[in-house]
């Protein structure tokens, strides 16, 4: 297949429980999927994307059967987006409260959240780290 056979923004996805015990394989799943220039990137987008998966689980946590959805869009990646059913605030966090996480993942890659009626998406930016 060539890039023109591809579909303009492939997306490969991975739907877990919303359980901190899966924190672990949505970053093993990532460095399958997507090729880092250098490990000091590689580490910046892990990190900032356990926040965001860390903040989706937390703000589900009342929920036991909830589940998050971690996508790689793009070919080559240009995003990863992380979706779940929660309400989250892009707001400045307070010590000990739900939002650190994002403070955190922002200062390490870019980052966009959307709050709708059917939950939270957070795009983290790839672009400058993959190849």
């Amino acid at each position: 297949m060539t890039d023109l056979d591809r579909p303009p923004n492939p997306t490969t996805s991975l739907t877990v429980p919303a359980d901190l015990a899966h924190t672990a394989l949505v970053r093993a799943c990532l460095r399958d999927t997507v090729a880092f220039t250098t490990e000091n990137d590689e580490s910046r987008f892990l990190l900032a994307l356990t926040e965001v998966v860390v903040n989706a689980i937390e703000a589900l946590e009342q929920d036991h059967d909830a589940q998050i959805v971690v996508s790689v869009v793009g070919s080559p990646p240009d995003h990863v987006e992380v979706r779940d059913r929660g309400w989250w605030l892009a707001t400045t966090p307070k010590v000990g409260h739900l939002g650190a996480g994002l403070s955190i993942a922002d200062a390490l890659v870019p980052l966009h959240v959307e709050t709708a009626a059917e939950g939270t998406t957070v795009r983290l930016g790839l672009r400058a780290g993959t190849r």
